[in-house]
Parts: structure tokens; sequence; C-alpha cells
């Protein structure tokens, strides 16, 4: 929830896209969720949930605990949300741009988001709370890898699917 309500207010101060007075206006006979909408929720949570499930796969037969387990799943999915959130701000070319640096509502969203992330992995009354446990830091570059690596593959995606959202 933290996610959700944080990341959509990083986008909330995104400039428009150099293109977007040029595209013609949504039929407002056509759903919000087209086709492609619908293709991409299911791609991204799809690859979420896989290298969430290969995560714990990886993680329990090593011997981890629960609280653990749920720290590393919970700080995945988190990081691959903000990742993902990067991936939003263009519809359809690179999102790593020169206009992220001017968008100070992401860095200020990243911020909190990071603050709360902190605190739940960290802070004890949040760690009883949530059943989670500090992570050391090596923890914290393998989940950073896993979304920046989902990060590359929407990238990818991006000009792949071009015709189909442009039909």
């Amino acid at each position: 929830m933290a996610t959700s309500a944080t990341l959509s207010f990083g986008l909330a101060f995104e400039a428009g896209e150099k293109n977007i007075m040029r595209r013609p206006p949504r039929d407002p006979k056509i759903h919000v969720m087209d086709g492609f909408a619908i293709w991409r929720v299911a791609f991204v949570g799809s690859m979420i949930a896989v290298s969430a499930f290969i995560l714990e796969a990886w993680l329990q037969p090593r011997g981890y605990s629960p609280e653990f387990i749920r720290t590393v799943l919970l700080q995945t999915l988190v990081t691959a949300q903000w990742f993902y959130m990067l991936n939003c701000r263009v519809s359809d070319g690179f999102s790593l741009t020169k206009s992220l640096l001017a968008n100070k509502g992401i860095w200020i969203v990243s911020g909190v988001l990071l603050v709360l992330q902190l605190l739940i992995i960290y802070a004890p009354f949040m760690q009883m709370l949530f059943g989670t446990t500090g992570l050391p830091f090596r923890y914290w570059v393998i989940t950073f890898i896993i979304g920046f690596a989902m990060f590359l593959i929407v990238e990818l995606e991006k000009p792949l699917t071009r015709k189909w959202r442009t039909a």
C-alpha cells in the first residue's frame, strides 16, 4: 500500500511527454484498460511474482528464517515497483532521460519510500508488527539487481510492442 501511494505521487509531478499533444485523444468508448494495459500489468506482475518465487526457492534450502525470507521478498517487491515507476514515466520511449533529474516529486517520494523501507526493515517495533528482520547490505544489492533487470526488460519490451500499442 505504501508503494502504490508514494510512487503514484512521484508520477503525478512528471512533465508531459514531448509528443503528448500530437497524439489523438483517446476514444471515450474505449476502456482505459485496453488490451495493451492488461498485457503490461500481467507481464510486469508476472515478472515480479516469478522473481519472488525464485528468490524464495533459493533462500529456503539455505536455512534462512521465515522473517528473513519475508523481508528479502518485501524488499524485492518494493524495489521492482520503484523501478517500474521509472518505466512508467515514458510510455513509448526510454525512461532514463534528463527530465528524470528535473522531477523533484519522484526523488521526494523515493526518499519517503526509502525511509519507510528502512523503518519496516530495521525499526524493532516495525519488525514485530510486520514480522521482518534486518537485511545485510548484499541483499539490498540483490534486490536492486533484480529490480534493475526488470526495468531493462520493460524498456526492451517497449519498442517490441510499439506496433501493437498504435494499432
